[in-house]
Order: structure tokens, then sequence, then C-alpha cells
């Protein structure tokens, strides 16, 4: 959990199902306590390519101050299914 701090992340993942002309956004935020968004970052684009059958895989950098828990957000925009198959992020973080 990195809370409080200035900090440097990449997030790595690979999707199936993401065909040409179809996006997923992923964004850094902020939540408190009871679970609920204070803050987001600005969405960053996925484009899919060919049919959707080949993974597409994307490293997403991201920096910035969090004061509450850092999380971060995968949404789809495709009308087909998109299967996240493997996710990671690397953080490098210090004090305000």
């Amino acid at each position: 959990v990195v809370v409080n701090c200035r900090y440097n992340a990449v997030m790595n993942v690979t999707l199936t199902g993401l065909a040409e002309g179809e996006t997923v956004q992923v964004w850094q935020a902020e939540e408190n306590t009871s679970g609920d968004l204070v803050w987001a970052g600005p969405a960053v684009d996925i484009a899919g390519r060919g049919t959707g059958t080949d993974p597409v895989k994307a490293a997403v950098p991201f920096a910035e101050t969090t004061y509450n828990r850092l999380v971060f957000v995968i949404k789809s925009n495709s009308v087909a299914p998109v299967t996240m198959t493997d996710a990671r992020v690397s953080v490098q973080s210090w004090p305000n």
C-alpha cells in the first residue's frame, strides 16, 4: 500500500480479446479508507489490434503524489469480452 508519498510506477498488462478499433483505459486513482475514489488521474488508452485473438501487451507509466491509498483502475470500452491475463505494477516511492 502506497500512502502519502511521491511515486513513479509502471503497470505492465497483457490483454486478450481486444480487437482493432477497441480500447481499454488504465488510470491511477486514490481511494479513502472506505474504498471510495477521491481522485483519479488521466486515463491512458491501450488500443487493440487485429481480430483480438493475439495478446496485447502494454507498459503504462505513472508519476504523481498520493495522499490516500493508491489504486489502479482498468476499464474496457470493448463490446466483446476482454480478459486481463497478466498485470504487474512496479512502484518506486519516497516520502512527501
